[in-house]
């Protein structure tokens, strides 16, 4: 199984009962618990008829289904409660980097052209590019190819343009914004400019006051601030021209100028705040939250299946216990979970990351809870 986040496999087990009577239905890793913490092992679920005797499979679908439910309903809690209790240390954006204006074609001088698209390191940070727009002076279908500063192919992207306007190319492009061991990141999109001529589109900031997008890696200006909501992306990322008759760039200038070269993007610049719990194995062991996280996605599942027991039209069974019985158990399960997650969120590390950090007291005082 994977559920968005690896460190979350196999984080709890469906039933440690060893299964030979059919296969039908039955998950591979039905019996793999690293927590080693059951679904089954849990009173009333051990009653469904069927579960311990292998004659119902759709129990094991039930099963799954909770598990997996359980441990997206898991993040979207903490995730909620982790943003509320502190805040992004950057605001997030989302929208276009570049201006879709033109006043002529620029014309290559290089065989390789694109735009350098440099951040700084933000633990857990991710450029999320849902769109590559181009405007050329020809209607083409070539590769972008994307590269890192270390001569490395990140991804080929097929784009298509259309002669003298803009033309919009729906993509599902990640980027992570941290490398181990580096200062800052770099990728590289690049195509070929043989027989294409670009608009003369730029970084422009017209309402910036006194701050004009300057790219040099000595001085970024994602570092130097910035008021308006509409270039927000500039706490984030800063762009460039890219212009070689290589495909070298293990050297690159410092400096670059603020044409896009006819590329623009639509981007959201987001940060994954669960990896704040959960970003790389889980240690059941030595770690008090990975076992509380185990804990409460088991509670999450349990009441999941409970809520299905209930209804006769999902699982048909014979559960030695009235309604009421069950529905308590619902309960419990319920507020064993809002325990694990109390405990969970006010324990978390958020310094593990770059997405969050404390909420400023006075501010607090002025504008929240103490207004």
């Amino acid at each position: 199984m994977s559920i968005v986040n690896s460190c979350y496999d196999f984080i709890i087990g469906l039933s440690q009962t060893v299964c030979d009577c059919w296969d039908d239905g039955k998950p591979s890793d039905y019996n793999t618990s690293e927590s080693g913490l059951f679904l089954a092992d849990l009173d009333p679920i051990a009653s469904i008829e069927g579960l311990a005797n292998c004659e119902n499979s759709d129990v094991w679908n039930i099963l799954d289904t909770a598990r997996e439910n359980a441990i997206m309903q898991f993040i979207a809690d903490t995730n909620a409660r982790l943003i509320k209790d502190n805040k992004f240390k950057r605001p997030q954006f989302s929208g276009l980097i570049g201006e879709k204006k033109k006043t002529a074609y620029l014309t290559p001088s290089k065989t390789y052209i694109g735009t350098r698209f440099v951040t700084p390191i933000i633990k857990s940070g991710v450029a999320k590019i849902t769109n590559i727009g181009i405007w050329l002076d020809v209607s083409a279908t070539f590769n972008l190819v994307i590269y890192n500063n270390y001569n490395e192919v990140i991804k080929t992207q097929s784009i298509t343009s259309i002669a003298g306007t803009y033309a919009n190319n729906v993509v599902d492009i990640e980027l992570p914004l941290e490398v181990e061991g580096r200062e800052y990141v770099e990728y590289i999109f690049v195509y070929e400019s043989t027989g294409k001529k670009p608009a003369n589109s730029q970084l422009k900031c017209s309402v910036c006051g006194a701050f004009k997008p300057s790219f040099n890696i000595l001085s970024p200006y994602y570092n130097q601030g910035l008021k308006d909501k509409r270039y927000m992306w500039q706490l984030w990322c800063m762009l460039g021209g890219f212009y070689s008759d290589t495909l070298d760039f293990s050297d690159l200038d410092d400096t670059a100028d603020n044409y896009t070269n006819g590329l623009f993007f639509d981007v959201q610049f987001k940060c994954n705040v669960n990896e704040v719990l959960c970003k790389d194995a889980l240690n059941y062991t030595v770690n008090p939250l990975a076992a509380a996280m185990a804990h409460a996605i088991l509670y999450k599942a349990a009441e999941i299946v409970i809520r299905q027991m209930i209804s006769p039209t999902k699982i048909h069974q014979k559960i030695a216990m009235n309604q009421e019985t069950l529905a308590q158990f619902m309960v419990d399960y319920r507020d064993k979970y809002k325990e694990m997650l109390d405990y969970i969120v006010s324990e978390a590390d958020i310094t593990g990351n770059d997405c969050l950090e404390c909420r400023d007291l006075s501010g607090m005082i002025k504008h929240g809870i103490f207004a």
